[in-house]
């Protein structure tokens, strides 16, 4: 699914360099530092590429033809994760598809809305955090107030919780199987510290 061709002096010919690519099944691709000066190279080659997710592209021609490249090709290659030297992320994609679509004033408006939603969604978080510490007290009192309410303390209580059914398995195993338990290492040190001191 990698295809690494940099550096071969790829695309004197234009986009048609490039054609045998169209449906392919490679989803990463590397073109760096060739001679590709064609910029139909988005819409008649990569465009039509279903499965790419990471382009390298710098060091062609072609780059400084598109317009305004990396959003260009950002808001082009839908699917595309990774361009040259950095990730696309979700964001880059939504700002750059508001650019192609309205210039730098759609951009601003588009990254306004998404900080507003980042800081929405960071008071939801922290509105859940706060209810969810606020039910955990609520338990933990209802809690204290049934046992203040119960003629069972928790030693006394008939009814075993998993952590107290723990405790207990593992005694009665210890009482069991006692041998098992015997540290032969420390009784032999024991040993010898008594004969030493005699």
């Amino acid at each position: 699914n990698t295809l690494t061709i940099a550096k071969n002096k790829i695309g004197f010919n234009g986009a048609e360099d490039l054609e045998h690519l169209v449906g392919s099944s490679v989803n990463s691709l590397d073109l760096q530092d060739n001679r590709i000066s064609d910029q139909d190279i988005l819409p008649d080659v990569l465009m039509r590429m279903n499965d790419l997710r990471v382009l390298y592209l710098k060091g062609n021609e072609c780059c400084k033809r598109i317009p305004n490249y990396r959003k260009t090709t950002t808001a082009c290659l839908k699917n595309l994760k990774y361009l040259d030297d950095r990730p696309v992320f979700e964001e880059d994609r939504r700002a750059a598809e508001a650019f192609n679509r309205g210039g730098l004033e759609e951009e601003r408006n588009e990254r306004k809305k998404l900080r507003e939603e980042k800081a929405d969604a960071h008071r939801r978080n922290m509105e859940a955090f706060g209810k969810m510490i606020e039910n955990s007290r609520n338990e933990k009192r209802e809690r204290e107030n049934m046992r203040m309410e119960d003629k069972y303390t928790d030693e006394t209580d008939p009814q075993e919780t998993p952590e107290r059914r723990m405790a207990r398995l593992r005694r009665e195993w210890e009482e069991a199987n006692p041998e098992l338990l015997k540290d032969d290492i420390k009784e032999m040190c024991e040993k010898k510290l008594a004969m030493e001191k005699e």
